[in-house]
């Protein structure tokens, strides 16, 4: 049977081998096929009960979500399924890239319920030696690591000669299609 985090097997583990840390890779594969993802109430129910677990044992539940391609929400909204998903949980990490350095990637703190947002971590990982390597703090943030802004484009010579000759036609207020039109076609623009 599929391990989910209802799943009495799991509470058996952390008593019989004293586990402290727990980790949930990624969470759509431990919810259960009957979890309606975009439903509150249904999500509530299983991050509860592991909530309940950890509470009573001890255990440091870590939970692996992914986020949505939608890169125009913000980070907190951008895990797929239900927002409770976040809510749950105490404290919530955003892992990325640093955009201000290729090889680096980045670790911010988007939500924590015991305290102050934490500052941004840097590292490289190390794939010879299969390290993490430390490389600095940084005021990056969660939105700014998983959705870095694209640089505004600069608008070319004919558009801003087009947004000036518009600017300049409808100064009084108005003008109508055809006035703007064979104003525009006189002036050269948009032929």
């Amino acid at each position: 049977n599929p391990l989910t985090f209802d799943d009495p097997r799991i509470e058996q583990a952390i008593k019989e081998w004293n586990i402290d840390v727990a980790v949930f890779d990624p969470v759509m594969s431990y919810v259960g096929k009957d979890t309606q993802l975009n439903v509150g109430n249904s999500v509530r129910a299983i991050m509860n009960h592991i909530i309940t677990l950890g509470q009573e044992t001890g255990c440091t539940f870590i939970v692996v979500a992914h986020t949505s391609k939608q890169t125009s929400a913000e980070a907190i909204n951008r895990l797929i399924g239900s927002i409770d998903f976040i809510s749950s949980a105490r404290s919530v990490l955003t892992v990325g890239r640093n955009p201000n350095c290729e090889e680096q990637k980045a670790l911010a703190h988007t939500k924590a319920n015991a305290g102050p947002l934490a500052q941004t971590i840097l590292y490289t990982l190390d794939y010879d030696d299969g390290l993490v390597k430390f490389a600095g703090y940084s005021d990056l943030t969660d939105n700014e690591i998983i959705a870095p802004k694209e640089p505004k484009k600069r608008a070319t010579p004919a558009a801003d000669e087009a947004k000036d000759f518009l600017l300049d036609i409808l100064k009084d207020g108005y003008a109508t299609s055809k006035e703007v039109n064979e104003a525009a076609k006189a002036a050269g623009i948009g032929t």
